[in-house]
């Protein structure tokens, strides 16, 4: 009986961390978010108050925003890379847990 109270216990410190990981990855999402959205705003704003002739702004507009284009991509690769590589981790130690019960 003692056993089976010590892998609960060990099931539930697990989940626990599980969740404490979870918080942490959906933090670096929103800041990612964020960095992105701010970025978009600032290129609108750029674009209001360019000096530049107007064709000249549009273009280096849609540069830019190209540019934030594929940088958000890569950090979103980077980032479900980085999650797929965790869950995996935690999948393969929830398993080892399971079959030493």
């Amino acid at each position: 009986m003692k056993r089976r109270n010590d892998d609960d216990a060990e099931l539930a410190a697990a989940e626990v961390e599980y969740e404490e990981e979870n918080d942490r990855y959906g933090a670096a999402g929103g800041f990612v978010l964020g960095l992105v959205v701010g970025a978009v705003i600032g290129a609108g704003v750029m674009l209001f108050s360019a000096p530049a002739r107007g064709a000249v702004t549009r273009r280096r507009f849609r540069r830019r925003v190209r540019d934030l284009r594929e940088d958000a991509r890569g950090q979103f690769h980077d980032l479900s890379e980085d999650a797929g590589e965790e869950l995996r981790r935690r999948r393969r130690r929830l398993e080892r847990r399971l079959r030493r019960r």
